[in-house]
């Protein structure tokens, strides 16, 4: 997501690096705002409720994401800055109660193996996210420039249009993530 969104950023919106540093930083800020929270509320309402909340907080931004470059045709700092925030906010409403609720399903002897796996098995996920993406970006660069054209990669509808269907992977995926969530046993914690 932050290597589409820095690339659509500079290259596609042609922002200048200090607000494309500050549109991504708000979403690692939301997600140590929200993760805090997060797990309160799974506490008080299970972690379906809250898992469902965070994934359609992540399925509003890509959705705002996709509204900016379909229908606005414009990078308007207002959306930009609120689709990162948001988006950022479901990744912390998300992650950190699911892995709090991993880490609290082990045996209290092991939680440190469980905590070292829920961080372990991020890598992988991240990097299949990372690559599912990218692929699908390559893949609508070539259809729209070719093969050779390397002029698209540098800015232009063109590469906005690739980096846009990118993020039917990335919908996909929180898509995938909330349904997921459906088949963790009810529980509080």
């Amino acid at each position: 997501m932050l290597f589409l969104s820095s690339y659509a950023l500079l290259h596609g919106w042609h922002n200048s690096a200090r607000v494309t540093g500050l549109k991504l930083a708000l979403i690692p800020v939301a997600i140590g705002l929200l993760a805090p929270l997060g797990i309160a509320l799974s506490h008080r309402w299970g972690m379906r409720a809250v898992g469902l909340v965070g994934m359609a907080f992540c399925l509003a931004a890509l959705l705002t994401f996709v509204a900016i470059g379909f229908w606005l045709e414009t990078d308007s700092l207002v959306p930009g800055l609120t689709g990162m925030f948001v988006f950022g906010a479901g990744l912390g409403l998300f992650m950190a109660p699911n892995s709090n609720a991993t880490i609290a399903a082990a045996p209290s002897q092991h939680s440190g193996t469980a905590a070292g796996m829920v961080n372990l098995m991020r890598v992988p996920g991240s990097c299949i996210g990372v690559s599912a993406a990218s692929s699908m970006m390559a893949w609508r660069l070539e259809q729209r420039g070719g093969r050779d054209s390397l002029d698209v990669l540098f800015g232009g509808r063109a590469l906005l249009d690739a980096i846009e269907s990118s993020l039917v992977i990335l919908i996909v995926f929180a898509v995938t993530a909330a349904l997921l969530s459906l088949l963790r046993p009810q529980s509080q914690s």
